[in-house]
């Protein structure tokens, strides 16, 4: 049943009010974010990105990015790889400037997750972004996160950003 409304709320939300989608359905959102199954939070996350387009770049902002960051410290491995598959779909939708800080706390946090997959997709995901970024932000984006992660001192990390380069 949870799947079902997973499947159709993004839909749902595109026949209502803007207004009405941030007044209640955002809620609804969040909640299917929480649940315990993580398939149903797997689904649930690949909607936020569909609902920002629905509610736009300030709604985004002031709604959906709270709702994100609140799952980045999730325990669910394929969980925090779904929201590592959405990180294009985060670039493309939030200009790079105006959300900096959600976006690079994303890149941080997955590129130092405990699980290589995350990790890796997290890599993936930064190459595949390299379209929508300008040059110098791409190469800010990687100076910045690929040293970080060059110079820690857990040998897992500095694995990742091996892997990362390769992917260049």
């Amino acid at each position: 049943m949870k799947l079902a409304l997973v499947e159709a709320i993004v839909p749902f939300f595109r026949t209502v009010d803007k207004e009405k989608v941030m007044e209640g359905g955002l809620a609804l959102l969040a909640g299917l974010l929480k649940d315990e199954n993580h398939s149903i939070r797997i689904g649930a996350m690949q909607r936020v990105i569909e609902a920002s387009e629905v509610i736009g770049a300030e709604g985004t902002a002031k709604q959906l990015i709270p709702l994100v960051e609140g799952c980045l410290g999730d325990k669910k491995w394929r969980f925090k790889f779904a929201i590592a598959q959405s990180i294009p779909s985060f670039f493309k939708t939030l200009p790079y400037d105006d959300h900096k800080d959600f976006l690079d706390k994303v890149l941080t946090s997955f590129f130092k997750d405990h699980n290589f997959a995350v990790r890796e997709q997290t890599g993936k995901s930064l190459v595949a972004c390299r379209t929508l970024l300008s040059q110098e932000r791409y190469n800010e984006l990687i100076q910045k996160h690929v040293l970080q992660l060059a110079g820690e001192v857990n040998y897992i990390y500095r694995v990742a950003a091996c892997a990362f380069l390769r992917q260049l």
